[in-house]
């Protein structure tokens, strides 16, 4: 027996693929148009970030600062980039990364920061900025990197209130430091907050340092 809504069905059916092939090559058409588009934005977006490079760069020209040489503004680098370890460990608030800041102001001094390996010969160690040890280690490995083999000066200061676990080990690092390089290292301050880090301290640097501490200027140790 036949269905008389089969002719009805079988239309219907038709007309809705015939929309649906449609509808798929609209999309990829679509799809093509949004995906060029897209690459027009990315290129527009990095010509933008050329341009204001550029613009940044030149506007850097106008100031008068920008006008000395090279050589005159790595003596001035060098001037602020001077240190004790007298006044290192006495300023617990002292923002001592002075070669980080001044690798950060633009690409010409960055250039110039980084080619001048003296500039990173301390390494300064604030426990309360570097509680992560991979953090700790990050920071020794640039310095250490970026001054090539030049002596080098580490001052360890703990804040108050510090855990004695996170100074010991802190210092563990240090100390490590200078017994797998102890000719990269000319001196070493210390300042400790915990009666347990200062004895620790005191046992490793006489029993894993004894060539060092001849060598080298182990002071400031409080």
């Amino acid at each position: 027996m036949a269905n008389i809504r089969t002719p009805f069905v079988e239309i219907e059916l038709s007309r809705i693929k015939a929309q649906l092939d449609s509808l798929s090559r609209r999309r990829t058409d679509t799809q093509r148009i949004i995906d060029e588009m897209q690459r027009l934005k990315d290129a527009m977006d990095l010509e933008i970030q050329a341009l204001e490079r550029e613009m940044r760069e030149l506007e850097l020209q106008l100031v008068p600062f920008n006008w000395l040489p090279n050589e005159i503004l790595v003596r001035i680098f060098f001037m602020v980039n001077e240190y004790d370890q007298d006044t290192i460990i006495e300023a617990q608030d002292t923002d001592t990364f002075q070669a980080v800041m001044l690798s950060h102001v633009c690409s010409r001094w960055r250039h110039l920061a980084l080619a001048t390996r003296e500039l990173w010969t301390l390494i300064y160690v604030r426990t309360a900025c570097h509680r992560d040890s991979s953090c700790l280690r990050s920071a020794l490995s640039a310095f250490v990197e970026r001054s090539e083999g030049r002596p080098l000066d580490v001052a360890f200061v703990a804040p108050p209130h510090i855990e004695a676990v996170v100074e010991i080990r802190s210092i563990d690092y240090l100390i490590k430091l200078a017994n797998t390089s102890p000719s990269k290292m000319k001196g070493l301050a210390l300042r400790c907050e915990n009666q347990l880090a200062m004895k620790d301290v005191i046992q490793k640097s006489t029993a894993a340092l004894p060539t060092f501490a001849q060598t080298s200027n182990i002071s400031n140790l409080r």
